[in-house]
């Protein structure tokens, strides 16, 4: 439940800090029984994290990933 209050951006950050940065999802599922993820797909290509170019990386919130996050609106899901 305390975790369910945070963004997702926020969890994120949180597993990077923690030296977790390729860490992702697996397996997730609704809080509760008659919940459902429903909604207009905002595409976004995963390229896993490549030392030789993360220099040319944006920063935190400048990065793609970032943007991503913020391009969905209500009823979108980031996949």
């Amino acid at each position: 439940q305390k975790l369910g209050s945070l963004s997702t951006q926020a969890l994120v950050d949180g597993l990077w800090v923690m030296g977790w940065p390729n860490a992702q999802i697996n397996g997730s599922r609704p809080i509760a029984e008659n919940m459902s993820v429903c909604g207009r797909a905002v595409t976004l290509n995963f390229v896993p994290a490549r030392p030789d170019i993360m220099q040319d990386k944006p920063p935190g919130g400048e990065s793609p990933e970032y943007e991503a996050f913020e391009l969905c609106g209500p009823n979108e899901v980031l996949v």
